[in-house]
C-alpha cells in the first residue's frame, strides 16, 4: 500500500470533517492567504474577507478536492476571491486590470505572477461569464469537463464545446494584444 504524503493524510480527515485536521490546514495556510489580500487591498478587513471567503469555497469544495498541492488550491481560490471581489465592485478597484501591476505579482506563491500571466488573467476578465465559468472551473479548481457539466447542469458535450469556444476567444484576444503575432502557438 502506497503511503500518503502528511498532506494528502491531513487532507482526507478534512474531508471526514475532522475539527482538528481543518484548523490545521487553515492554521497553516490562513496567513498566506490574508497576505494577497493585504498586498492587493492594503486593508486588514479586506484581506480578511479574502480569507473567510477563501475558505468559505475550501468547506464548499472540500469533498471534490482532489490530491495535489493544497497550498495551490487555495491560493489560486484566494486569487479567485480577490478577483471577483475587485470585478462585483465590492472594493476600491472595479476591475483587475486597474490594479497596479506590482500589486499582482506573487499572487501565486509557487511561480509568482509574470506578465503572461497578468495578460492571460486580463484577457479572461474579456471573456463572456460563461466562458469565464467553465475555465475557471476546469481550470482553476481542476474539474473534468463532466464535473463541469454536473455543476453547471449542462450535457458534457455542451461544456466541451464552451471550453473550445473560451480557448478560441483566449486565443483570439491575445492575439490581436499581441499585434498579430500568436505566442500561444509557440
Amino acid at each position: 500500500m502506497e503511503e500518503k504524503s502528511p498532506e494528502a493524510e491531513i487532507l482526507a480527515r478534512a474531508k471526514e470533517y475532522d475539527e482538528e485536521a481543518i484548523a490545521q490546514i487553515y492554521q497553516k495556510y490562513r496567513d498566506m492567504i490574508y497576505y494577497y489580500g493585504l498586498k492587493v487591498f492594503k486593508n486588514p478587513d479586506d484581506a480578511e474577507e479574502v480569507v473567510a471567503q477563501t475558505f468559505e469555497r475550501f468547506m464548499n469544495f472540500l469533498p471534490t478536492i482532489r490530491g495535489g498541492s493544497l497550498k495551490n488550491w487555495l491560493a489560486l481560490t484566494a486569487r479567485s476571491v480577490i478577483s471577483l471581489m475587485l470585478r462585483d465592485g465590492e472594493r476600491k478597484f472595479s476591475r483587475i486590470d486597474e490594479i497596479p501591476e506590482e500589486m499582482l505579482v506573487d499572487l501565486n506563491p509557487d511561480t509568482g505572477m509574470d506578465e503572461n500571466r497578468l495578460r492571460l488573467t486580463r484577457a479572461r476578465e474579456k471573456l463572456p461569464k460563461d466562458y469565464q465559468e467553465v475555465l475557471l472551473l476546469f481550470y482553476d479548481y481542476g474539474y473534468s469537463a463532466k464535473e463541469v457539466a454536473k455543476k453547471l447542469r449542462r450535457s458534457h458535450q455542451a461544456v466541451r464545446l464552451l471550453l473550445h469556444r473560451a480557448r478560441e476567444k483566449l486565443r483570439e484576444i491575445l492575439t490581436k494584444e499581441l499585434g498579430g503575432k500568436d505566442e500561444m502557438e509557440e
